[in-house]
């Protein structure tokens, strides 16, 4: 019985002790997630391909969706293997285009974190403040539109809107024109900023009122109903013109925040620029005096 024992337990020494196992264990240990795919030592689990799938599609995929995109994966790994095995890595030329790449990246999320624009409450007061920006210059008329491709179901669908049948509706389900998925809904225009055979009959049908069908230069034949008029002097509704104030602001805010980044990252590393040495290495096409070039030394802030 104590052979036996002593037996049992260098077993369980070797088995249970032994480094291998250990480093073996910890990885079965690790890789608790199911893996749909490896390559070597590379694998995909079901997480990571959810979360990939998710941030590129939208909805449920298809099985031959799911599957080609695992396949690809499948054979991005095993070209990226062979570039390995090949040893393209340590190439001078693609290390320097992957720091270039490694590089862009990182700044582009560091701009993404860090430089913010305007919210939707500072251009509220930016258009309380300036309500010349927002002015109307000219008389503007707003209109829906349906386009069709015949005379006769432009008429036809003239006459169900005369019996009151609803205009978003029938532009969502018939129209041609880009517009059907808004309902047919064209935005605010002048005069000048619509086609004239759409303008004649925007400007002079009544609010509220639908025209006949009107054959355009395109071939095509459109219905349009009025839905309002807003005379020059008045101002466009914030709600008209926040998305632009908006990319307006973040652009704005953006390059200030930028700048004033820049700023503190100046004061923060040293930065030299050798100007002297840029205007005499002939690499412009146009003579620049020394003079009017900066001194060599520590960045200061642009001049």
């Amino acid at each position: 019985m104590r052979g036996q024992s002593l037996k049992e337990e260098a077993l369980y020494k070797i088995f249970f002790l032994s480094p291998l196992f250990l480093i073996l264990f910890l990885i079965n240990c690790q890789e608790k997630e199911p893996v749909v795919a490896r390559v070597n030592g590379s694998h995909l689990t079901l997480q990571e391909l959810k979360d990939k799938l998710s941030s590129f599609y939208e909805g449920k995929l298809t099985w031959e969706e799911i599957k080609s995109w695992v396949e690809r994966w499948v054979d991005s790994e095993l070209l990226y293997r062979e570039a390995l095995r090949r040893g393209l890595d340590k190439d001078v030329e693609i290390k320097e285009r992957i720091e270039e790449a490694t590089k862009g990246i990182l700044v582009a999320e560091l701009l993404g974190r860090e430089i913010e624009g305007g919210d939707e409450g500072e251009a509220f007061r930016y258009y309380r403040a300036h309500p010349e920006e927002f002015t109307r210059q000219e008389d503007e008329v707003r209109v829906s539109e349906i386009m069709v491709s015949g005379l006769k179901e432009a008429r036809d669908l003239v006459r169900r809107l005369r019996k009151g049948e609803d205009f978003t509706e029938l532009a969502t389900k018939y129209s041609l024109a880009p517009t059907a998925a808004g309902g047919g809904d064209m935005g605010y225009f002048t005069r000048e900023g619509l086609p004239p055979y759409l303008a004649k009959a925007a400007f002079s049908t009544p609010l509220g009122n639908i025209s006949g069908p009107i054959k355009g230069d395109d071939g095509y034949y459109h219905v349009i109903l009025v839905t309002d008029r807003q005379p020059k002097g008045t101002v466009r509704d914030f709600a008209l013109i926040k998305e632009g104030l908006l990319n307006r602001l973040s652009v704005l805010r953006g390059r200030e925040n930028l700048n004033a980044l820049l700023r503190r990252l100046k004061k923060r590393f040293k930065v030299e620029i050798n100007y002297s040495l840029l205007a005499s290495a002939g690499l412009t096409d146009s003579s620049i005096s020394i003079g009017d070039t900066l001194k060599v030394g520590k960045y200061k802030g642009p001049h």
